[in-house]
């Protein structure tokens, strides 16, 4: 009996080495495979990286998450994704913000009761002196605008140049940028609720797209496009400001029978050809409100159109001043203003010399005097393109 217990102990310990070798032996297989896996994941991992970055490059995510800093608390929002087909450039947004191109050659960020302008600069590389058009922008809001120190920012805004500028109840803040693009900002904001840190955050996110550049002939983005009438809508909004407050209306296309050009008319003024190579945009009922368009020739003589031009000043009141545009738009930027007045009747004219977006022109503006209407004619020369 004692020999049988025995030889039964002896089988259930036997078996028990075997079924515990066995099990470390598996155990020792199933570990082993574990860095072989992670061995091959390793391997293939950097190649899997960048393809995903190569892709994220060439499709951003439509969410990203901004944060931004008001009175030393942090907050952190999701931001979606826009693009903007009129001048060629992405960036996110905050919940309710809307992008919306405002005219051919500027885009506007819109919520409630404040509007933030974007511009790009072109072409890129100019010498063109931005700490004087930011300037000029500004005191045109108000005289009393002042340049904001930016040494503290970060980012694009720690290079800018930034003027503050306030009405009777608007702050404006008028930035320009050099890096990652040239780029003017128009900042409109009820002057009790001037925060500015969202906005900024939702700036920083620019970036070119390469939009524009594959659907139009120019590698501009910001050139205006040469079509016929019947490619261009009927109707387009207007946007432009008057004492800090900025105006929208529709305005109808206007095709010219007698120029090369197409613009857009505001409500209660009216186009049309006067004389060959000449149309003229007035008020209607109110022909002391008018604005000039004559469109030159290539090889048109600049002395010629300078002379003419001085003399027809001259003609209005002998004191007659020359300088260069401040407008940021592509018609005007650069281009050679004239400028006389007298008791009753104003005008400047515009020579719109070389200009790679446009044809040669001259554009004169005659006010009875210098008011608000002054706005709406710049408002609907900057909506000119041309036919071919």
């Amino acid at each position: 009996m004692k020999m049988t217990w025995k030889a039964l102990a002896a089988f259930l310990f036997s078996i028990a080495l075997i079924s515990g070798c066995g099990t470390k032996e598996s155990s020792e297989k199933a570990n082993s495979s574990v860095p072989v896996k992670e061995q091959k994941e390793k391997e293939n991992h950097p190649l899997s990286t960048n393809e995903q970055n190569q892709k994220e490059k060439q499709t951003p995510s439509s969410e990203k998450q901004l944060s931004y800093t008001i009175d030393g608390k942090k907050y952190e929002e999701t931001a979606f994704l826009k693009t903007s087909d009129n001048q060629g450039f992405s960036l996110y947004t905050l919940k309710g913000w809307e992008l919306e191109a405002e005219e051919p050659n500027s885009d506007v960020l819109l919520k409630d009761d404040m509007v933030v302008r974007i511009r790009l600069i072109h072409p890129e590389g100019s010498e063109m002196d931005y700490t004087q058009l930011v300037e000029d922008q500004a005191k045109a809001i108000s005289s009393s605008a002042v340049r904001q120190d930016t040494t503290h920012l970060s980012g694009m805004f720690q290079q800018s140049v930034w003027y503050k500028a306030h009405t009777e109840d608007t702050a404006v803040n008028v930035i320009g940028v050099n890096k990652p693009i040239p780029m003017m900002f128009t900042i409109q904001t009820p002057r009790n609720k001037e925060v500015l840190a969202p906005i900024l955050a939702m700036l920083e996110t620019i970036t070119k797209t390469e939009t524009s550049k594959s659907k139009e002939k120019t590698t501009n983005p910001d050139e205006p496009t040469s079509s016929p009438a019947s490619s261009l809508p009927s109707t387009h909004t207007i946007t432009y400001t008057v004492n800090g407050q900025e105006t929208k209306a529709t305005g109808t296309l206007y095709t010219s029978s007698n120029q090369p050009f197409h613009l857009y008319v505001l409500p209660n003024y009216k186009a049309d050809a006067v004389e060959p190579h000449l149309d003229r945009i007035y008020i209607k009922g109110d022909e002391q409100y008018y604005m000039d368009i004559e469109c030159l020739g290539d090889d048109v003589d600049w002395n010629q159109v300078e002379f003419e031009t001085m003399e027809k000043m001259k003609a209005i009141d002998k004191q007659v001043t020359t300088s260069i545009s401040s407008e940021s738009h592509p018609l005007f930027a650069g281009m050679a203003v004239y400028h006389t007045h007298n008791e009753d009747h104003w005008t400047e004219a515009f020579l719109i010399k070389n200009n790679a977006h446009y044809p040669n022109m001259r554009i004169t503006i005659h006010l009875p005097k210098e008011d608000s209407h002054l706005a709406e004619f710049l408002a609907m020369a900057k909506t000119i393109s041309s036919q071919y």
